[in-house]
């Protein structure tokens, strides 16, 4: 999910540990639905606090998170065909808003007005020489994140089809993954002098 990933993850998680939590169960019982939408909500949060950005955080709770959790249900429960478990955007908008403005709100009084990514002046000196250059630049991140992108989807592949890595238990791939990160790194910095 690029930047935003860990933002995200920490809200889902505090929303399903809301969820899991023993006295929430037995106050409430929410069904799938319900369910969704709060994990929703969570991540539209994190999303809010960690960019400060909440109409955004909308955005992305509605578009992406709210269809990422519908497909995986739908994956699990073959038979929901009737439809009872989607949420319409309009039924969810006023939930995800709230939680999203709330929590720009909590993150904003507890930074104030300090802003984590700062940009330096920039002013263009020669325009007809740096602005292809951008172009270039940007055309080179865009190849290569297609190129990572379909490198993920392989290697995902590998790890959940039959071959030598999809033998790999799921507890030990994230172990296994950090190694050859961790190999990688090392073996770059020793090959080019970087330490």
């Amino acid at each position: 999910m690029g930047p935003e990933g860990p933002a995200v993850e920490v809200g889902l998680s505090t929303s399903r540990v809301i969820l899991n939590a023993d006295v929430f169960q037995e106050k409430f019982n929410l069904s799938r639905k319900q369910q969704r939408l709060i994990l929703s909500c969570g991540a539209s949060a994190g999303v809010s606090a960690g960019f400060n950005a909440p109409i955004a955080a909308v955005f992305f709770a509605l578009e992406v998170i709210q269809a990422a959790l519908l497909a995986e249900s739908k994956e699990k429960q073959l038979s929901s065909s009737d439809g009872e478990d989607s949420v319409s955007s309009r039924e969810s908008i006023a939930a995800i808003l709230l939680a999203s403005v709330m929590s720009a709100g909590v993150a904003r009084q507890i930074l104030s007005d300090h802003l984590t990514l700062k940009l330096s002046s920039y002013s263009l000196s020669n325009p007809f020489l740096e602005l292809p250059l951008y172009l270039l630049l940007g055309s080179l991140c865009g190849l290569t994140a297609f190129t990572f992108s379909q490198f993920s989807k392989i290697v995902k592949d590998a790890f959940e089809g039959p071959g030598p890595l999809g033998q790999i238990p799921p507890f030990f791939r994230p172990v296994f993954g950090g190694l050859v990160s961790g190999y990688v790194i090392f073996d770059c910095c020793d090959r080019f002098q970087f330490l």
